[in-house]
């Protein structure tokens, strides 16, 4: 019997092939999944992290998952929670990204993806890690 995959299960495939992408160097997940019929957007950590455009997105993804595989990194889900209405699906999660040395990183990622010719493809990715308020705006704020 063939089970059919909801588009929930198919965020979460997107999410996790993501993930597996830093310690494999298959950068599919990423440019190979990025959707063609929309503009996507990547926001990372650093300041420099903004990129618009698939061209800039599949030059940086390639060039990072790439990187990183190399280095030793592997990242993993934390408390991944997916939703969808209609043909748009979104996922966000706190994974933590392993160093070579053991070290696991906190991060937070938020993905949007939308169906494109029957495929789940992404649109929209945040992965940041979290920087105190304290250091950003020299203010405690609630939490």
């Amino acid at each position: 019997m063939e089970t059919t995959m909801t588009i929930d299960d198919e965020m979460t495939r997107l999410v996790t092939d993501m993930y597996a992408a830093f310690a494999s160097g298959d950068k599919s997940a990423w440019g190979g999944r990025m959707a063609q019929d929309h503009e996507v957007v990547g926001i990372g950590s650093d300041p420099e992290e903004f990129w618009v455009g698939a061209a800039k997105l599949a030059e940086v993804t390639e060039a990072q998952v790439r990187e990183m595989s190399a280095a030793g990194l592997a990242m993993a889900g934390g408390k991944l929670r997916v939703g969808s209405q209609g043909d748009v699906a979104w996922a966000v999660d706190e994974p933590a990204m392993t160093l070579p040395n053991g070290a696991a990183v906190p991060f937070r990622m938020t993905v949007i993806a939308v169906k494109e010719a029957g495929e789940l493809r992404w649109t929209h990715f945040h992965l940041s890690a979290g920087v105190p308020n304290e250091e950003v705006l020299d203010l405690a704020l609630p939490t």
